[in-house]
This record gives C-alpha cells, structure tokens and sequence, in this order.
C-alpha cells in the first residue's frame, strides 16, 4: 500500500510543478494583454493586509511543492518582504515543527498531505485483494 501512497504523492508533486508552471504562463498573459489594453494591473500585495511571514510562506506553499529559494522569490513577489533566504529557511524550519509544513521526496517544501491519505493506506477496504462481491 505504500507504494500506491508513494505513487500518489508523486504524480501530486508533478501536478503541482505543472500548476505553478501554468499560473506563471497566465501571469505574463495577464500582464501583456493588460500592457496591449494599456491598462496598469495592480494586484494587492499580501501586506498590504499585514499578514506574517509564516503566513505568506503557508499562503504560497498552497500552489504547490517549492524549494527554499522558490519559497524566498515567492514570498517576495507576493508580498514585496525582502526576507534573506536564510530566514524563509529558519521560518520553515519552525512551520515544520508545528506540523504546518513538510519536506516531500524531492526536498521540496509542501503543505501536508491530507490525513485523508493516511486513512486510505490504513483502510483495509483499500487492500488489493480486498473482493467488492458480497
């Protein structure tokens, strides 16, 4: 069961990579459509609702899997902190020990996986042999 576990955590983590890949492409369409309208995009920077940097960290980590300088650039871009990387790294450190954050298999930082998940390798009804006949 841990391999289907280990399989679902990885085509989770390529889904993720293709998201963030994606909202970046729709962000550079959004800003020369917007350049070609002349038109000016403002988009609302996170403090601008005075939120934490443990905040903005969980916040950006919602979009998917990143590594510790994806997590420092993202938390610049989305809320103008000019955090040194070593301080995204300590605050990570700490949302990790209150569980807030975790490391997947390709040292990436995540939120955690849904105890959902943990229900499903647990459940026998989940086993492979397991018969669906009465």
């Amino acid at each position: 069961m841990s391999s289907l576990l280990e399989k679902l955590k990885a085509e989770r983590a390529q889904v993720a990579e293709q998201l963030t890949a994606l909202r970046a492409t729709l962000k550079e369409f959004d800003t020369a459509i917007a350049a070609l309208e002349g038109t000016v995009m403002h988009t609302p920077r996170l403090t601008e609702v005075k939120m934490t940097l443990k905040e903005v960290i969980v916040q950006v980590l919602a979009d998917g899997p990143l590594t510790t300088e994806e997590v420092a650039a993202a938390v610049h871009a989305k809320s103008g902190f000019n955090s040194s990387q070593a301080s995204v790294a300590s605050t990570l450190s700490r949302l990790k020990g209150e569980e807030l954050v975790e490391r997947n298999s390709n040292g990436q930082w995540q939120l955690p996986v849904q105890e959902t998940s943990k229900q499903l390798e647990e459940s026998p009804a989940n086993d492979v042999g397991a018969s669906f006949a009465d």
